[in-house]
Parts: C-alpha cells; sequence; structure tokens
C-alpha cells in the first residue's frame, strides 16, 4: 500500500550510536519582532542576539526558521504555552515566545521523503529539506526531504541515513519514510556524501 502525504517536518527518532532519543533540549527565545511562524518539525538557525519574555528572565540565545541550504543549530521539538494562548500549538508570527530545540548533532531524525520513488543507492547521500509552512491546527511542520537533490555536496541539509523501521513503509512508490542526521549543523562542519 503507498504511503499517504502527510508531512511532519524532522522528528527525533534515534541516536547516530543506535541508542533511543535522549532528548538533548534547549530553550530558546522568539522575538516579538521576528514575523515567521514556526512549527514543530521545523529546522532552525541562531537568530544572532538573546533575549526573554520577562525582565526577570535569564536571557536566551534567539532562533530563526532556517531556510534550504542554511546551517541548522537543530529541530524545534515544542513550545512553552504562553499564559494567553493555551490552546494555540505553533509559535504565530510577531509574538514573543521560548521555543524548546533539539541541537544534538547526533540525533537521528525520521522525515518524510516527497514524490519521488526512494532509491536504495541515495543511502550516505546528502539532500535538502524542504521549508513550508506548517500547519496551524496541529502545530505540524509541513516540510519533507527533497529526494531529487540526493548527491555528495557536503553544504546539503541532511544525510541519508537510511529507511524507517517500518512495515508499511512502502518504498516503491513516493513520499518513503526516511532516516536521516543533520549534515550541515551549526556545530558540526558538514561532510561531503558518500
Amino acid at each position: 500500500m503507498a504511503n499517504a502525504n502527510r508531512p511532519f517536518g524532522l522528528r527525533p527518532h534515534s541516536t547516530l550510536n543506535g541508542g533511543p532519543y535522549s532528548g538533548n533540549v534547549r530553550k530558546y527565545f522568539l522575538r516579538a519582532d521576528y514575523a515567521v511562524a514556526l512549527y514543530v518539525g521545523d529546522p532552525v538557525i541562531l537568530g544572532g542576539t538573546e533575549g526573554s519574555l520577562n525582565a526577570d528572565d535569564v536571557p536566551m540565545p534567539t532562533i530563526e526558521k532556517g531556510a534550504t541550504t542554511e546551517a541548522f543549530i537543530g529541530v524545534v521539538v515544542g513550545f512553552e504555552p504562553l499564559p494567553d494562548a493555551l490552546s494555540t500549538k505553533y509559535h504565530k508570527a510577531s509574538t514573543a515566545q521560548y521555543a524548546l530545540v533539539d541541537t544534538d548533532p547526533q540525533t537521528v531524525y525520521l522525515v518524510q521523503g516527497d514524490s519521488d520513488t526512494y532509491a536504495a543507492a541515495d543511502v550516505g547521500l546528502n539532500m535538502t529539506f524542504t521549508v513550508s509552512t506548517g500547519v496551524t491546527t496541529t502545530g505540524i511542520s509541513n516540510g519533507v526531504a527533497d529526494q531529487s537533490t540526493a548527491a555528495t555536496t557536503n553544504t546539503l541539509d541532511m544525510q541519508i541515513l537510511g529507511t524507517a523501521p517500518f512495515v508499511d513503509n512502502d518504498l516503491t512508490g513516493g513520499y518513503p519514510l526516511l532516516l536521516v542526521k543533520l549534515n550541515n549543523h551549526q556545530y558540526v562542519d558538514g561532510t561531503t556524501g558518500l
């Protein structure tokens, strides 16, 4: 049965040493003057400054939504809720808020591929992440892996580690579920694909 087209961005799955995902999460600040929405599963970059929600809070580094081929600091895994918007599941543009970000370069992520068919020979290659606007009702990213960009280029966003080990992960059609790591990470130099 073909895979459904249900993108979710990047979702922590495990670690490079084969262990379970350990939840290496740090808190970052989203400025009120940053006019871009963020969703769980979006890759992010450092914002180049720091700030805090309340005057007595410890200042935190700021983040911004990452763009294709940028070196990411990590992936959004959640947001601290705002008292006046408890039902909001994503970060609204131009809203001061704290985000929780997985910054571990050793994290293995699950990502949905685009409509291309998976090729086993792509394992070890790098590819880009297609950044997209997420779903406001779920708070989940709509980003996917752009399989057509698979190449040895060391500046591409992610490295393909294989396919997700699910019995219903159909590799004969589009939208395969892939395991990847961030290749172009702000804490680690990118590596050339195999």
